[in-house]
């Protein structure tokens, strides 16, 4: 069970009031930091976007704390970064952190969410956004961002 209370595949929900900007395309940035940290090793990967700033920490192999920030114009640079990496040959990105962040910015989109904050445990995604006026919270697991993300290359496909 999410622990919102919300079970199954079940979008994103809403509760509270809450402002901010809402940029759309989510999946293309995600995606590109979730390529970043794969050559990292992460675990424990936690994303919070502060202002115009998005920042990411992650646990590394040698169970140190890592921690990366990109703003503005860097963010830009990710957003290309993750459009030329869509469908690259020579790897299988089905079930990797750069292909279920990508997921979750879609859900994001799908959404009209903008995100504040991801954050990895050993079953899941926590994800907590603002939509027009309204807080947004979601707890992903793994096995359903990856049916997700499943369904969505079956659709590009047919």
């Amino acid at each position: 069970m999410c622990p919102d209370g919300a079970e199954g595949p079940a979008r994103l929900h809403y509760h509270g009031k809450a402002g901010g900007k809402m940029p759309t395309n989510h999946a293309d940035v995600l995606r590109a930091v979730g390529q970043v940290l794969e050559g990292e090793g992460p675990g424990e990967v936690e994303i919070l976007r502060q202002g115009d700033g998005l920042f990411g920490w992650w646990r590394a192999p040698d169970r140190s704390r890592r921690h990366r920030g990109y703003t503005g114009p860097e963010l830009e640079r990710l957003r290309e970064e993750g459009r030329r990496w869509r469908g690259s040959p020579g790897r299988d990105p089905s079930e990797g952190l750069a292909e279920q962040l990508r997921t979750i910015g879609q859900e994001l989109d799908h959404a009209g969410a903008d995100v504040v904050a991801i954050a990895q445990d050993p079953e899941g995604f926590f994800i907590v956004g603002l939509a027009g006026n309204r807080a947004v919270s979601r707890y992903y697991l793994i096995g359903e961002i990856l049916s997700l993300s499943r369904q969505r290359r079956e659709l590009r496909a047919a």
